[in-house]
């Protein structure tokens, strides 16, 4: 493995942690340090994955609420839209409710 410059040391109980160093470390610590950042950009995928998702779902959700409201809007207003005429057929006079919504 080549030797890597690395600008920060992860070690358990270490005080040094946020300075930075110029020594070269160890094969064992550079591949722990990958495998530390690999972890965190995983969880930071799967946390984003998550969230996306959520949003998604919330979005639909909210845009089948919208939809059945306007749907029970029109169901309201079709069914006032009914209108009385009168008409004179033989003399009487008739009523007749005209529905539109069909």
């Amino acid at each position: 493995m080549t030797d890597v410059i690395c600008r920060f040391l992860l070690l358990p109980g270490s005080s040094s942690i946020g300075t930075t160093t110029n020594r070269l470390l160890s094969d064992e610590v550079q591949q722990k340090n990958i495998s530390l950042l690999n972890q965190i950009s995983t969880i930071e995928n799967r946390t984003t994955s998550k969230y996306y998702n959520q949003q998604k779902q919330d979005s639909q959700l909210l845009n089948r609420i919208v939809q059945r409201q306007i749907s029970r809007k029109k169901r309201t207003n079709t069914n006032n839209s009914k209108t009385i005429t009168r008409s004179k057929e033989n003399s009487d006079i008739k009523y007749k409710i005209i529905d539109y919504s069909e």
